[in-house]
């Protein structure tokens, strides 16, 4: 999700469309100028598409760190044109620009990140999504030249990142029962499967249990098993205050703490909730109880109008059996 985005389209259209090949008022902040578009291409994502793709082309790899704020600027000013460009597009510009720092010096990839985790994963991130901020946590982790001390950082968020962004197949998930006994979450057959991080002093944690189990739709899918509840405490599993919050989950979810769970998921804040599909695919995260209800009650509303309508067809298409 981005923050500012309509802002950022306009800014971008407007240097499309009034700066072809011209330089920008602040190119001073800034380490490189901004592709000029060939006047065939009209439309404004192809528009974009070329600045994007071609951004880099001319960038100048030996001195940019040497010039951090305008560096930093130069970076912001990419992503300026973010929102209005293909995501195949901008993956492919960003995956040329880490090549050329570590081509020129890996540990300027340090750098590099840092000004990419502010520009999307602060809390004043003008771009927050974890999908942009992706490519260069991994080039840093991945990277065996790298010597820098920071790097552990990286390699840490990198984890966390991997396990918990949005297409990520959760295979394997040990935690351990309140009564003592180890599970995981592979051994859980159910299509649909909630997987809450809480904790037994958050109040919102509490709320989004009475509202979840209260709900009679969600109920009939947990009791039918086309639904799975787990919810995990991140923390010590002989936790006292988890054993006795434990006591007051409903019956039929599944529930274990996981000691190690803040430095494999990305728990912002506690409910954190994610949504697991056949497939064990992560297809939503950090969502809020509202927007689960809301899924559910219209995946059941969708399931039932199936029916009815096959129902209705298969009556027609039954012969009458009334002989003439």
């Amino acid at each position: 999700m981005m923050k500012n985005i309509l802002p950022s389209i306009a800014l971008s259209l407007i240097f499309l469309f009034s700066f072809n090949g011209a330089i920008a008022q602040n190119d001073t902040e800034v380490l490189t100028s901004i592709p000029e578009i060939p006047a065939s291409i009209t439309s404004p994502m192809e528009r974009c598409n070329y600045v994007v793709y071609h951004y880099w082309d001319h960038f100048n790899y030996k001195s940019a760190f040497s010039a951090k704020k305008r560096m930093n600027n130069t970076l912001g000013r990419f992503l300026d044109f973010v929102p209005c460009a293909s995501a195949d597009t901008v993956y492919i510009a960003i995956d040329e620009l880490i090549k050329g720092v570590a081509k020129t010096k890996p540990d300027n990839l340090v750098e590099l990140c840092k000004m990419a985790e502010s520009w999307t994963q602060s809390d004043s991130a003008e771009y927050y999504s974890d999908d942009l901020y992706y490519p260069f946590i991994k080039a840093v982790a991945t990277n065996k030249k790298i010597k820098n001390p920071e790097k552990a950082r990286y390699q840490a968020q990198y984890k966390i990142m991997t396990n918990s962004r949005l297409g990520t197949i959760v295979q394997q998930l040990p935690f351990t029962r309140p009564d003592g006994t180890k599970a995981n979450i592979a051994d859980i057959t159910a299509p649909h499967v909630l997987l809450m991080f809480i904790d037994p002093d958050c109040i919102d944690c509490s709320l989004a249990k009475i509202r979840l189990s209260a709900d009679f739709v969600v109920e009939a899918l947990v009791k039918n098993k086309i639904l799975d509840i787990v919810a995990i405490y991140p923390g010590d599993p002989n936790d006292a205050e988890w054993l006795s919050y434990a006591t007051t989950l409903p019956k039929n979810w599944i529930s274990g703490a996981m000691a190690d769970a803040e430095s494999l998921f990305d728990i912002p804040s506690t409910p954190t909730i994610y949504y697991l599909n056949q497939e064990r695919k992560v297809a939503a995260k950090n969502v809020t109880t509202d927007k689960i209800l809301t899924a559910f009650h219209q995946l059941v509303e969708s399931s039932s109008q199936q029916h009815a309508d096959e129902t209705e067809q298969s009556s027609q298409n039954t012969p009458s059996d009334k002989q003439e």
